[in-house]
């Protein structure tokens, strides 16, 4: 059998991601391991967590989102000096005890043809597929528009979700009917300057798994609606895709690790927003 090392894993990413697609500043690569270690399998998460570490040793964890507190620029350095903090200890010490490794592949997977916000718009099957002038974003140009209410009603399906939230509305049409949408899967970094990509792009509403109370205001600032689905949801595409690639390059087991949800978003007094679910009722407005 073919020795497979922690080297081989990133470079086979790096083969359909390309590293130099990373956003300015973000951290990708090994944290805990070296390049040459060698790997049993692979599990693939969204953000790794400490239930994903089921004792199998020489694993090499790929988690998309960083998954220790603080800037991900130290934690390296932390897992070489083992000087980890106290929220961090139990994650790091069954990495530890297993002998496994973890790497980050965030913002690279985000990008271009087979980047997540490409696989997401593919998942809507809505209509045409744009690209806008940021390589995390795509637009999609409905072949038939659509009230956000039966967006969501849509998207429950498609995501196998119960509710979908959606806030504003698009273009501040009274109508409410949208022709065009906005994807972005999921983007901790230059966020808002995402948003200005999709509303010069033509975008009339954001579909997103990233959007924060300060991210809604500033949709609502540039006139466009915001359609919330859990980022566990949006990446889901991508990330199955990243596993189906790893394993038919390296010919290791890949795993995908199940996701809890990352985040609530909770709304702000005033704004117009609602939900639809799965059994087609009515949005219920804020």
């Amino acid at each position: 059998m073919t020795t497979i090392r922690a080297g081989d894993v990133l470079r086979a990413l790096a083969g359909r991601w390309p590293v130099e697609a990373a956003y300015p500043g973000d951290v990708n690569g090994l944290v805990v391991g070296d390049e040459t270690d060698e790997v049993a399998g692979v599990t693939v998460a969204l953000q790794l967590q400490p239930a994903h570490v089921d004792g199998r040793d020489r694993t090499l964890y790929v988690s998309h989102e960083p998954c220790f507190a603080g800037a991900p620029a130290g934690h390296r350095e932390r897992a070489r000096t083992g000087t980890w903090r106290d929220g961090d200890r139990t994650l790091a010490a069954r990495l530890q005890d297993s002998g496994s490794y973890l790497a980050y592949a965030h913002s690279p997977l985000d990008a271009g043809p087979d980047g997540a916000g490409e696989l997401m718009a593919r998942a809507l099957g809505l209509g045409e597929i744009r690209a806008t002038t940021s390589p995390y974003a795509r637009l999609v140009e409905v072949t038939r528009p659509m009230t956000l209410e039966v967006l969501c009603r849509y998207l429950t399906t498609v995501f196998q979700l119960d509710r979908v939230r959606w806030h504003g509305r698009p273009g501040g049409r009274p109508d409410g009917g949208l022709r065009s949408i906005g994807v972005i899967p999921g983007a901790g970094f230059g966020m808002l300057d995402l948003l200005d990509s999709l509303r010069r792009s033509g975008a009339e509403v954001v579909l997103s798994g990233d959007l924060s109370e300060a991210r809604l205001g500033y949709l609502d600032g540039l006139g466009l609606a915001a359609v919330d689905v859990p980022a566990r949801c949006s990446e889901r595409p991508m990330l199955e895709t990243v596993r189906r690639h790893l394993y038919d390059t390296l010919g290791v087991p890949v795993d995908l690790a199940a996701q809890a949800p990352l985040r609530i978003v909770q709304d702000s007094a005033g704004r117009s927003s609602g939900e639809s679910g799965a059994d087609g009722g009515e949005a219920v407005s804020h």
